[in-house]
């Protein structure tokens, strides 16, 4: 495994993979698919090196924790690399995945992180294989004291394959971009993909080539996720004090309203984190 070249600059600390199961622990967090590679540069890649895009947040440090494996990310494991931010001193928790189930270990060691005054933002989940969002968001998004990202794109609509709905709280919190490599809506020539830099086989295709980095054009709720985490870190670098339930605040008072003002807006469109 290669490091990016965009993430030169980036600081990172207490790496660790959950392993298979809580069992299996390993200080190693390799990415295995170029997903987390993705979203890590959303929040901290480089900035002014006169090379592909910034990280919204380049002077947070990042806690890498491997919690999916090959075919799916287990509860147990899940439940283990939230216990392992806590422990290790983490303000906001970035999940850019979700389930439409989540099991009682996950949902204590959510309630663990409430408690310790850590900011859960989490992906609303991007529906099926029929490219349309499902009116039920993914879990974790769906907890109630996790911030819920959906995602809009370039026209700050919701993407079509972004998740809405209620959820055990109050739906989605915030959008942010996600991306639409289906689509070129401002006719650029370029697909609307959210750009960053990750393993080139991604977008390439071809055998996995773990040392050959390239800018990728994905999408997702996950790809929206970091923008939304990105926004919290720079909030919280300015106002160190805010409590996790203050900041969660911050960021909903501070989006732009798409629809009436301050009217909570369902499905096509909500409140956008851009």
């Amino acid at each position: 495994y290669g490091k990016s070249p965009e993430l030169g600059n980036a600081s990172f600390r207490d790496p660790h993979d959950t392993g298979t199961g809580s069992t299996q622990p390993s200080p190693h967090p390799f990415d295995h698919s170029g997903h987390g590679t993705h979203v890590t540069g959303t929040l901290v890649q480089d900035t002014n090196d006169g090379a592909g895009t910034a990280g919204l947040a380049p002077e947070a440090t990042i806690i890498p924790v491997k919690v999916c494996h090959p075919p799916g990310c287990a509860s147990d494991s899940i439940a283990a690399g939230v216990y392992w931010a806590i422990d290790h001193g983490a303000d906001i928790i970035n999940m850019s995945f979700g389930g439409s189930v989540i099991s009682n270990v996950e949902r204590e060691a959510f309630a663990t992180a409430e408690e310790a005054d850590i900011l859960v933002v989490a992906a609303a989940g991007n529906g099926g294989g029929d490219f349309v969002g499902d009116p039920q968001l993914h879990y974790p998004a769906a907890l109630e004291t996790v911030v819920a990202v959906g995602a809009v794109d370039l026209a700050k609509n919701r993407a079509n394959y972004s998740n809405f709905g209620s959820g055990e709280g109050d739906g989605l919190h915030v959008m942010a971009p996600g991306g639409n490599t289906r689509v070129d809506l401002d006719g650029d020539g370029f697909k609307d993909g959210i750009l960053q830099n990750t393993y080139a086989f991604t977008c390439d295709g071809g055998p996995p080539d773990y040392k050959a980095f390239k800018e990728c054009m994905n999408l997702g709720t996950s790809m929206a996720t970091p923008h939304v985490s990105g926004v919290a870190a720079l909030i919280l670098s300015a106002f160190p004090g805010l409590t996790a339930d203050k900041l969660r605040t911050v960021l909903g008072c501070s989006a732009m309203d798409l629809g009436a003002v301050g009217e909570r807006t369902g499905p096509p469109r909500g409140p956008s984190m851009t």
